[in-house]
């Protein structure tokens, strides 16, 4: 509030100057050279809420942190992890455009933001659902759009069908979860597989789907990108049963999505069956011997 009324007081005293001689210098302070305060909107991609780990939604997103760096392959910090609060449909925080356009770059994210020369980052744990925003060439003295994306991938729903006429039951997916780490908004910005993750926390295995074939719901937050799921199950045709077990599938799970995996499963039975060779008709000559007389 004090910068808007000095402001004012310097644009009077200007005006007031030009009007009594019009040639005359006018020496303008640093303060005067913040003409217009940073501000900010959001847009966010459509997510459903229904988690363990509650999702971040539009509707209930009042403030975020943001910052401010200049600089290409080596960035140097003007502000850091600033607070920025709704205020009517923008988003303030009391931070101002200098005088001539100092190509920033603005970071943000809901949860607090450390600077690095290679660009900004956050600490992930999947006990939040981390949103952030990068914008490499923002409009100078402009209120910019910042696009939130979520970095964390969540597994869904686990199907698992019986294959080729096998019964299968005894059925345990496991996944081993990377729960969080290291996200650095430059690098990862556009990326839906894992890039810009590093110093990965990895947890202990999780079952995904368990006992009978069907669908087993889940919501798991995980670090995108490829993971191993190992699989043991017991299948059954006819007198043939086995059990296996340590059997390994990778998929790829995609960052800001809910994946939803299909399976399917059987077994290794070998049909019993018979080869008969049947020989050609042929004679076969008897001897009977000489029938009695008496």
């Amino acid at each position: 509030m004090k910068k808007s009324i000095f402001f004012l007081a310097g644009a009077c005293l200007m005006a007031t100057v030009l009007s009594c001689n019009k040639d005359a210098a006018v020496s303008v302070s640093a303060e005067d050279q913040l003409t217009e305060q940073i501000q900010f909107r959001t847009q966010w991609p459509t997510m459903v809420v229904d988690t363990k780990t509650t999702a971040v939604v539009q509707d209930g997103f009042s403030s975020f942190n943001a910052s401010a760096t200049t600089g290409s392959s080596t960035e140097t910090a003007v502000w850091t992890s600033q607070a920025f609060t709704k205020s009517g449909d923008v988003f303030r925080g009391d931070k101002w455009w200098p005088k001539d356009n100092p190509s920033y770059h603005f970071y943000a994210s809901n949860v607090p933001l450390t600077f690095t020369e290679a660009g900004n980052t956050v600490a992930a744990t999947n006990e939040t659902d981390v949103v952030c925003a990068y914008q490499a060439t923002p409009g100078y003295r402009e209120t910019n759009t910042l696009f939130f994306s979520h970095i964390f991938a969540r597994l869904g729903s686990v199907t698992v069908a019986e294959a080729d006429g096998y019964t299968i039951s005894d059925i345990d997916i496991q996944i081993t979860p990377k729960t969080g780490g290291t996200y650095n908004l430059k690098s990862g910005y556009g990326k839906l597989d894992g890039t810009g993750w590093s110093s990965l926390t990895t947890g202990s295995p999780v079952s995904i789907a368990s006992s009978a074939p069907g669908t087993q719901a889940n919501d798991l937050y995980l670090v995108p990108g490829e993971y191993t799921l190992s699989a043991s199950w017991t299948a059954t045709k006819g007198n043939y049963s086995q059990s296996f077990s340590s059997k390994n599938l990778s998929v790829n799970l995609v960052a800001g999505k809910i994946n939803l995996i299909t399976a399917q499963i059987k077994g290794d039975a070998t049909e019993i069956s018979f080869a008969v060779n049947v020989a050609a008709w042929t004679d076969h000559p008897i001897n009977a011997g000489v029938f009695p007389v008496k």
